[in-house]
């Protein structure tokens, strides 16, 4: 698909996690890599145009994939949320493309002006914001089984914020930095917190 740039990093970039900031004051986010499939923003290859009104310019953001499905088995759509204009893109594809089996993977996601789908102009320095859904099967039916957001400046395109969520758990949203071995102490210390409580109901 033209609109789609997928690169394979260097074998050095493959191993990166996403558990880094991806501005100045931007918390962290843990990698996707426990996801299945998944497709995590982490930020724009290079510097974008100027991404405030329409037409815009051919770029890239980065991203990092995870998958063990075979192929054609997975799916994605792509939004760009505008205030004032809402979901201005009406990208989906029906297989992700990228190789599988894969572990946080390093790779491109391309972005022109077909992937949109209504025409907006905002002020200089306006938050927009990109999300890709991912989902476990190739007709993007269901919750998905991962989403991916990334936040920025639309006249300098600095990132000021992403965010990884997960549809098919109710808690599952904002993984503490550090990965999953921090999230796990964190469910460790959660669940002795209630056996406490447990205790003292019982006494």
């Amino acid at each position: 698909m033209f609109a789609r740039v997928r690169r394979p990093a260097a074998p050095a970039a493959l191993a990166q996690s996403s558990g880094s900031s991806g501005a100045s004051g931007v918390p962290g986010i843990a990698p996707n890599s426990l996801v299945n499939p998944s497709i995590e923003i982490t930020g724009f290859s290079g510097t974008p145009p100027n991404l405030c009104a329409t037409p815009i310019g051919s770029h890239s953001i980065t991203t990092l994939w995870t998958s063990s499905l075979p192929a054609d088995s997975d799916s994605d759509s792509f939004d760009v949320v505008v205030p004032g204009f809402g979901d201005v893109s009406a990208y989906v594809e029906s297989n992700v493309g990228y190789g599988s089996p894969a572990t946080n993977v390093a790779a491109s996601y391309g972005v022109n002006q077909s992937m949109l789908s209504t025409a907006y102009t905002v002020a200089a320095n306006t938050t927009i914001t990109y999300r890709i859904t991912t989902y476990p099967n190739n007709t993007r039916t269901g919750p998905g089984s991962f989403v991916s957001e990334m936040d920025f400046n639309c006249t300098t395109g600095a990132v000021l914020a992403r965010r990884n969520f997960v549809p098919n758990a109710a808690v599952a949203a904002q993984v503490p930095v550090g990965g999953p071995l921090v999230g796990g102490a964190l469910v460790l210390a959660l669940a002795g917190l209630g056996m406490a409580v447990l205790r003292r109901r019982r006494t």
